[in-house]
């Protein structure tokens, strides 16, 4: 397979501990699949050859396809970074694809970067004002950032002058816990995700208990939820696309 050869390759000549995640389309027991076929065998053979283990935990199906689950998304990592592979978890949210939602951490070992994300607070970008960068940019003189320091230490310092400048030119966006990490989120969509999983349950459950003939309503009730959802994100990113080129 050429795909294996080409990651065990990449494997191979990495200098640093290597984590690879993905649909290798490959069924083995050892990541929960109940059936083994040759391309598990050959990307066991790939994963033992080059000290590969295999993070997957639980029996939760990382694939779904009507009625039916399979395990063929593999999370693996070299043998000194496995172990600091935690929570591995298949996520029951809907994703708007057969394949599911997969979470897992990496233990840093207590280590914390030097540097403060600034994510978690962001700004309202679409009031930058222009003239006020031009004029923090030139209250900077850069002083922080010639001195002969290390290199963490100049980091920091670019860091810090980069902040100063970004709040005096926008303002500051309000913290919200469930925002979500992209630009074009809202609330609107939040909510049509919340109807969409709640039907995907209801269907999901009726049709364990009685089986396909008896649960079509409800297969057409979360089909059309999940359409809306689908073209509901595609038009507002879009809108946001199209809105992004006109302002730059």
């Amino acid at each position: 397979m050429e795909f294996l050869d080409a990651l065990e390759t990449s494997v191979r000549t990495s200098t640093v501990p290597v984590l690879v995640s993905g649909d290798f389309n490959a069924h083995s027991s050892v990541w929960g699949s109940p059936r083994e076929d040759r391309r598990g065998e050959l990307l066991l053979d790939m994963l033992a050859a080059n000290n590969l283990i295999v993070c997957n935990v639980g029996n939760s199906p990382p694939f779904v396809r009507g009625a039916s689950g399979t395990h063929i998304d593999v999370t693996v990592a070299s043998e000194s970074l496995a172990p600091r592979v935690r929570n591995w978890r298949v996520f029951d949210e809907e994703s708007l694809s057969l394949h599911r939602y997969i979470y897992f951490e990496i233990d840093d070992g207590g280590r914390r970067p030097r540097l403060q994300t600034m994510e978690n607070s962001g700004w309202q970008i679409r009031k930058l004002s222009l003239q006020k960068l031009e004029d923090a940019v030139k209250s900077e003189d850069g002083g922080e950032l010639v001195a002969k320091t290390p290199i963490a230490e100049d980091i920091d310092s670019f860091a810090k002058v980069l902040e100063r400048i970004v709040d005096k030119c926008m303002p500051k966006r309000g913290r919200q816990s469930n925002r979500r990490p992209v630009h074009w989120w809202s609330e609107e969509l939040a909510e049509c995700r919340r109807i969409c999983n709640s039907d995907r349950r209801k269907y999901q459950r009726k049709r364990r208990r009685s089986g396909d003939e008896q649960c079509i309503e409800e297969a057409q009730v979360y089909k059309a939820i999940r359409s809306k959802l689908t073209i509901a994100i595609k038009t507002v990113k879009e809108k946001c696309r199209i809105e992004l080129c006109r302002e730059v």
